[in-house]
């Protein structure tokens, strides 16, 4: 009855202000007691902790993601209008967004865990489906009931999902748990024959193992530019270059500093070439190349195979090519001119060396 009430008062403000506001502000400015706003925004977060905790599934330790609500008693008002008096609340079963949005506030490997528990985990793909079973619910909650299960928008692998999912484990600093699903769950990593298509492109979403036809699973549909892509950018620049690459010092520098985070397999294990503006580059075993801002190649040597976010490892120098004259920095930091330069791609290679 209280959370009833206190979602009428609130919405009512709501719809006030929006009426208020609506064709534009009045400009006023009003000052506010900083202790005022502060006891304010403490029993904002006391409502939604309290909100959060409720939204929690109690038997696998998981976030629900979407609810149904059915009113049992209601008041009719002027023939017109419905006033809910009582509302009974029911869950869906789960869905994979809610974690996503859980890691973004919550930094513990436990709820990792517990989401690997769940059937939201494909065992047999070794993926993360959208959402678990929906056969119990009716068709009321929209059009993800209609599609077969392991299909589309209905227990699928929906790759934009799990994207978000792989890249909020990297984010928060869960590198281990990332490395144990990227390399299952990253299309690049994938069997061509057992995808369907070509490693190279994203689909919508790849039939999971409850669909009925056993020769789809795995099987990638609907490669497009799906949403995806942009978590496989976030994911590649995390993986790249680490979290803040780029930042000003406390003097106004402008400083660069490559703090990757990849996996010791994911150096090459013996020499090879890559082609790079029609000219051939050979590349030594124990190297991850990229390109930075499409025009500079960057190369790591990591003649241990470390983890590059151990805390065993550190950068010994840097090279840095610029077409005419190579600079060796006997440092991890980058600093101004050099910096610039670099930001500026008026370089041509650099080469980090780890130890």
């Amino acid at each position: 009855a209280n959370d009833l009430l206190w979602w009428e008062r609130a919405n009512s403000l709501k719809e006030e202000f929006r009426k208020k506001v609506f064709w534009g502000i009045e400009g006023k400015q009003v000052i506010i007691n900083l202790s005022y706003l502060e006891k304010f925004l403490d029993k904002v977060v006391k409502k939604l902790d309290i909100g959060i905790s409720k939204a929690k599934d109690k038997k696998t330790g998981v976030y629900f993601s979407y609810f149904t609500y059915q009113i049992k008693e209601y008041e009719l008002e002027e023939y017109q209008y419905i006033k809910p008096k009582k509302v009974t609340l029911k869950p869906l079963p789960l869905f994979l967004e809610a974690p996503v949005h859980a890691l973004r506030v919550n930094k513990e490997v436990e709820l990792y865990r517990k989401v690997k528990k769940t059937s939201l985990y494909d065992k047999k793909l070794k993926m993360y489906r959208l959402n678990v079973s929906l056969k119990e619910c009716p068709l009321e909650i929209g059009r993800s009931r209609i599609f077969p299960r392991g299909w589309l928008e209905n227990e699928s692998i929906w790759l934009h999902m799990e994207y978000k999912y792989l890249l909020e484990l990297l984010k928060n600093g869960l590198y281990e748990e990332f490395y144990k699903e990227i390399f299952k769950c990253g299309i690049c990593f994938l069997n061509p024959t057992a995808y369907g298509r070509s490693i190279l492109e994203n689909s919508s979403f790849i039939v999971s193992s409850v669909y009925p036809d056993k020769s789809l699973w795995g099987k990638g549909f609907v490669a497009r530019l799906t949403g995806a892509t942009s978590e496989v950018l976030n994911i590649w620049i995390l993986m790249c270059l680490g979290k803040n690459p780029f930042f000003v010092d406390k003097n106004n520098n402008f400083c660069i500093k490559f703090s990757p985070i990849l996996k010791g397999d994911l150096f090459t294990k013996r020499g090879t070439t890559i082609n790079l503006d029609n000219k051939v580059r050979k590349l030594e075993p124990n190297t991850f190349a990229f390109k930075l801002f499409s025009s500079i190649l960057v190369i790591y040597y990591n003649p241990k195979r470390k983890n590059t976010y151990s805390e065993n490892i550190k950068i010994e120098k840097i090279i840095i090519d610029d077409g005419n004259q190579k600079t060796v920095l006997k440092d991890s930091l980058i600093k101004p001119p050099l910096s610039y330069k670099i930001r500026e791609a008026k370089v041509r290679e650099i080469e980090v060396h780890f130890s």
